[in-house]
């Protein structure tokens, strides 16, 4: 007994003297870390205030805070729980710069001055293999049908209508929609991280990618819009396309024009305070996506109320326009081609708000802060949702239009031509 009593009252006087000379050794690195004008922290801990370069002592592992007043923690508090929530959603946290930071800064995430910035872990939206398999497969799908789409409305002189050539800058916004987001998700995949831990100056790959979606819902705004003139306004649409006010020319500039606005509305996330903001991002997701989808929604109504109840030609058939008189078989005819053109652009414009509505919604529920941690475990389905889009838009096109499908089986006739031309030559010579 008296030997166990020995040995344990070793053991504390030796745990005893390891301590103190612990704490002395801190003691002293505090000591000689010189922080006059501001508060000593450790370097892991956070100076809301900043951090003091000059009389920083990281080899002590010790940091100098600058002065941070009841006002100071009043502000930043305000912040983090008013301004900071899309950067809290990625699990990240908003902080002044000269912090450090396990993982990268980012901007526009924060509330507060310009130093205010997220840093991001180093492993945020890190895309698994099955995943990104799947999104190269999508991307190889959209490259190939929407670039059938594109050729085919180039090199085919029936397809240089307004509604076709529409329908092909559609699909343009789609391809290039695609080959950016598989760029940022062969960079996200191969680092591991999102791609502004990896260089800032990628976040242009995703602000192009959000030009390229804005494109695409005024695109689809634009042949709504000219579907609706051709049926509720007939004789307005005729007197121009006569008049050449709606040539194919002036459709690409009418494009090309759109692109600017989509670029416009695309880099006005950098400037609108929209990130930081849950009053700001209901807005700007309204007037950008919702607005013009709504209306969108409303001209492609008006289209099939004009045809179905104006028109009286819901059921059509073949024997109907051969026995009617030639005036009225003509316009039976142009009747049933714009119903299918709406049912084509309808079905396409439920492909895109199936996509980009409830992305905006997850997006507003994010900066909100309604679920925590949103934004970052629907990353996957929010790339998904994008790249079906632009997947499902030509599919439903190619399928849907006749004089398409009469196009692209052109391709195939022309193949066939010289062999069924030597099969009638070898026919031929063999009657002879």
């Amino acid at each position: 007994m008296i030997q166990l009593f020995f040995i344990f009252f070793t053991i504390n006087e030796i745990t005893g003297l390891e301590f103190e000379k612990s704490l002395d050794t801190n003691v002293s690195d505090i000591v000689s870390c010189s922080c006059t004008t501001g508060e000593i922290k450790l370097l892991n801990e956070t100076c809301i205030a900043g951090v003091l370069q000059n009389e920083t002592c990281p080899e002590s592992g010790f940091q100098c805070c600058a002065p941070c007043d009841s006002t100071c923690l009043e502000i930043n508090d305000w912040f983090v729980e008013h301004r900071d929530k899309f950067c809290r959603s990625l699990g990240g946290t908003c902080k002044h710069d000269s912090n450090t930071c396990n993982g990268n800064y980012n901007s526009g995430m924060c509330g507060g001055k310009k130093w205010r910035k997220c840093c991001t872990p180093p492993d945020v939206f890190k895309i698994s293999v099955l995943s990104y398999t799947v999104q190269i497969i999508l991307i190889i799908m959209i490259i190939l049908t929407n670039g059938l789409v594109i050729l085919r409305t180039i090199t085919d002189k029936s397809l240089h209508t307004v509604p076709y050539v529409g329908i092909c800058c559609l699909a343009n916004a789609d391809l290039l929609l695609a080959v950016f987001w598989f760029i940022i998700q062969s960079l996200t995949f191969y680092h591991g991280t999102m791609i502004m831990n990896v260089n800032k100056q990628f976040r242009h790959l995703l602000d192009l990618a959000f030009v390229c979606e804005m494109k695409i819902i005024i695109q689809i705004l634009l042949i709504t819009l000219d579907r609706f003139l051709a049926v509720v306004y007939p004789m307005v649409h005729y007197k121009w396309t006569q008049a050449r006010v709606l040539t194919v020319k002036k459709t690409i500039i009418i494009s090309a024009c759109a692109w600017s606005v989509a670029a416009l509305l695309g880099y006005s996330r950098r400037f609108s305070g929209e990130w930081v903001s849950c009053h700001r991002i209901i807005i700007m997701s309204i007037f950008r996506t919702i607005v013009p989808l709504c209306v969108t929604a409303v001209l492609n109504l008006m289209i099939f109320f004009t045809i179905e109840y104006k028109s009286g030609v819901s059921h059509v058939c073949k024997e109907d326009i051969s026995s009617s008189k030639p005036s009225e078989s003509k316009k039976i005819v142009l009747s049933v081609q714009n119903k299918k053109a709406a049912r084509t652009v309808g079905l396409i414009l439920i492909s895109i708000l199936l996509a980009y509505v409830p992305l905006r919604i997850i997006t507003m529920l994010s900066i909100c802060e309604v679920y925590m941690g949103l934004y970052e475990k629907l990353s996957d389905y929010i790339v998904f949702a994008k790249l079906l889009n632009s997947l499902i838009n030509p599919t439903l096109y190619a399928i849907s239009t006749p004089t398409f499908i009469n196009s692209v089986k052109k391709i195939f006739i022309k193949r066939r031509d010289p062999v069924t031309q030597n099969q009638t030559r070898s026919s031929n010579l063999s009657k002879k």
